[in-house]
């Protein structure tokens, strides 16, 4: 949703709440805002209820830093740029690298050259600037991003989206809209815990490889604010296996600075207790 006055894709925030209401619990919902005060960012977080907010303007990382919601930054990238200045960037849950143009940071329409992107970005990353159905391909293939922004490229006009192009887009992702870590869980009901709202990730039924269920539980994790709910009510297999793998992830999650809670089955809790184990991991039920 692009609260940006005077783009060409702006909404009012009355609109997107008529929008927003239906897909609720469906989509992750994301703000889009350049140069705006902390309060009128908050503002509309708050009433619209957003899972992140992308900062498409000058923003420094003490006001990235101040925003209590996961804050995806767009960088303008051209001839000349210091990629050196996402390292000073601390805590973000996306980088975004978008075309710089007349000092304009995205909503372009123009690629920029992907051989100026940094040479190892912080994860997740996503690409923009002027993706379309004839170059997406070779974007994914030669930069390897976690995430595609696209726009322009799926419009008839500035602002006017074609479902007859999306369709297009979306049947030529279809390799690649499955990365791992869909592969590894799905999207729970959020839940509320103390009067915060968490993400909850449902682990499969079977756990596949080890290191990548952890990768995929830590992307997650910092997509969502660095807050998770991982439930495995569902997993098969020795409960003290189960229990040994959630403690792993639990490990790896406070290493970043997050948090993870667990919800179990009757019985691997029933084995948790049994073991003294109640206090290793921090359970929701």
């Amino acid at each position: 949703m692009n609260f940006v006055p005077g783009s060409s894709r702006f909404i009012s925030p009355q609109d997107a709440a008529k929008l927003i209401q239906p897909a609720r619990g469906r989509v992750p919902f994301v703000g889009v805002f350049r140069n705006q005060s902390a309060e009128e960012i908050g503002s509309i977080a708050r009433t619209l209820k957003l899972d992140a907010v992308q900062l498409h303007g000058d923003e420094s990382p003490a006001f990235c830093a101040q925003i209590p919601y996961p804050v995806w930054k767009a960088f303008g990238v051209s001839l000349g740029w210091d990629p050196a200045i996402v390292t000073r960037f601390k805590g973000l849950a996306v980088r975004l690298f978008d075309t710089a143009s007349g000092g304009v940071s995205g909503g372009t329409g123009k690629t920029f050259d992907w051989t100026l992107l940094p040479l190892r970005p912080p994860s997740p990353w996503f690409l923009a600037g002027g993706l379309q159905l004839e170059n997406i391909a070779s974007a994914l293939q030669s930069c390897t991003p976690d995430g595609l922004d696209l726009n322009s490229g799926l419009e008839d006009a500035p602002g006017v989206k074609s479902p007859e192009k999306i369709e297009q887009v979306m049947k030529l992702l279809a390799p690649w809209r499955k990365p791992p870590s869909l592969q590894m869980g799905s999207m729970g009901t959020p839940m509320t815990i103390d009067g915060q709202v968490w993400k909850v990730w449902v682990l499969p039924a079977q756990r596949t490889q080890a290191d990548q269920e952890a990768a995929a539980v830590l992307e997650i994790l910092q997509v969502h604010g660095g807050r998770l709910v991982l439930d495995a009510r569902s997993r098969a297999g020795d409960p003290s296996e189960i229990i040994s793998s959630l403690m792993a992830l639990q490990l790896g999650a406070r290493s970043r600075g997050g948090k993870l809670k667990v919800r179990l089955s009757p019985p691997v809790l029933h084995a948790m207790l049994s073991a003294s184990l109640a206090t290793v991991l921090d359970l929701v039920d």
